[in-house]
C-alpha cells in the first residue's frame, strides 16, 4: 500500500514538471512566432522594370522612403504597435499645395503612413481601411536606392 502511494505521488509529480515544460515550450513557440520586421522592402507596384517604392527599416527605429521621380529620399523614425507599422516624417507634415510635389508619402492619413504587417508583406492602411492590392514585399536583396 504505501508502495502504491509513493507511484501516485511521484506520478502527480511527474505530471506537473511535464505540463510545466510544455508550458514553456508553448510560450517560447508563441513569443517566437511574432512577425518581425526585416531591413527592406519594395513595392508590389512597379514602373519601368523597378519597384515604385523602397522602404528601408534601420535598428535605430529611422527609416529611408525612397520614390521613383523623387530625387531626394525621404528620411523619418518608425514604430510598431502591435501589428501596425507606423512612419512620422518632418517631411509628411508640408502640405501639398500643387500638383508638381514629387512624392514624400503613400497614405492618406495626415503626417503619418501606416502599414500593417502580415508575414512578409506590408499592407498600406489609409482612412479607408486596409488596402490589399498596394503593398511592400519583403526585399531579399541588400538595401536598395531608387536611382
Amino acid at each position: 500500500m504505501l508502495l502504491e502511494l509513493m507511484e501516485k505521488h511521484i506520478m502527480k509529480k511527474e505530471k506537473k514538471i511535464i505540463s510545466k515544460i510544455v508550458f514553456c515550450i508553448m510560450t517560447f513557440l508563441l513569443i517566437s512566432c511574432k512577425t518581425s520586421l526585416q531591413n527592406s522592402y519594395k513595392s508590389n507596384y512597379m514602373l519601368y522594370g523597378k519597384p515604385s517604392t523602397i522602404l528601408n527599416l534601420n535598428d535605430d527605429n529611422s527609416f529611408q522612403y525612397f520614390f521613383r521621380y523623387n530625387q531626394n529620399e525621404i528620411k523619418g523614425d518608425w514604430k510598431r504597435i502591435k501589428d501596425t507599422l507606423i512612419l512620422t516624417s518632418d517631411i509628411f507634415n508640408i502640405k501639398n499645395d500643387t500638383l508638381l510635389r514629387p512624392k514624400v508619402k503613400e497614405s492618406d492619413f495626415e503626417n503619418v503612413d501606416k502599414y500593417l504587417i502580415k508575414r512578409k508583406k506590408l499592407y498600406l492602411i489609409n482612412k479607408n481601411g486596409v488596402d490589399k492590392k498596394h503593398f511592400l514585399y519583403l526585399n531579399l536583396d541588400d538595401k536598395l536606392e531608387i536611382r
